[in-house]
């Protein structure tokens, strides 16, 4: 399949389908660690959301005649490594909520400076459109970390 994007456009793609991959096993992470029945519902929810996020930014990458690259990026792999070990210590949800608080502020951060960059109208409305989405996951995050502390 002939490429018809720009190689960095789509690296940038290709970052941003990994880093939801990142945050979706962050979620999935979560959900194996938690009791809470409000908690764990909203991982099952982000787990599907990030899934599908994933999912679409790398149907749009197949669409400009690239492959897309599969699964999250080293960092996200490093990370669920250190989550299995952090469990050990971190069985109590504000933990559990600050890791993935931190987690989704780097994604937000991704998409942030991706919808900045010099990129396609078109990818930069879905771009900010899915910035949209999960900055406000960022605030539903902290309403339930300050939820829990209360």
């Amino acid at each position: 399949m002939m490429s018809i994007a720009n190689p960095k456009y789509v690296s940038e793609l290709n970052e941003l389908a990994q880093r939801s991959t990142d945050s979706a096993q962050a979620y999935q992470r979560a959900l194996e660690e938690v009791d809470s029945g409000k908690l764990a519902a909203f991982c099952k929810r982000r787990v599907q959301e990030r899934e599908k996020l994933a999912g679409q930014l790398r149907v749009r990458v197949e669409q400009l005649g690239e492959a897309p690259e599969e699964g999250g990026t080293l960092a996200g792999t490093a990370e669920k490594v250190l989550g299995k070990a952090k469990s050990i210590v971190m069985d109590d949800e504000q933990a559990i909520l600050s890791e993935l608080i931190r987690v989704e502020e780097s994604l937000k951060d991704s998409f942030e400076r991706y919808s900045q960059a010099t990129t396609p109208e078109l990818a930069q409305h879905e771009i900010l459109g899915y910035y949209a989405e999960i900055a406000k996951t960022c605030s539903q995050l902290e309403e339930l970390k300050a939820d829990n502390a209360a």
